[in-house]
């Protein structure tokens, strides 16, 4: 499959680092399942590392400031 280039949209290969037609360096596409992985990381090391009762108490907190 083919990508157009950022600077000029002429179609170059999706693996090529630069335009064959203005020579200009076009990043790497990151995939879309790259965002998720590192995503369920963050949550996971969250998870693991958190002290919940002190986020609920965090949480109730600013629920009273909010409420008031």
């Amino acid at each position: 499959m083919a990508r157009a280039c950022r600077h000029c949209g002429a179609r170059m290969s999706r693996i090529a680092d630069r335009c064959p037609s203005c020579d200009g360096v076009n990043d790497s596409e990151t995939p879309w399942y790259v965002y998720l992985v590192g995503g369920v990381i963050v949550l996971a090391l969250f998870a693991w590392l958190a002290d919940f009762d002190s986020l609920a108490r965090l949480f109730q907190l600013f629920a009273g400031l909010i409420g008031q």
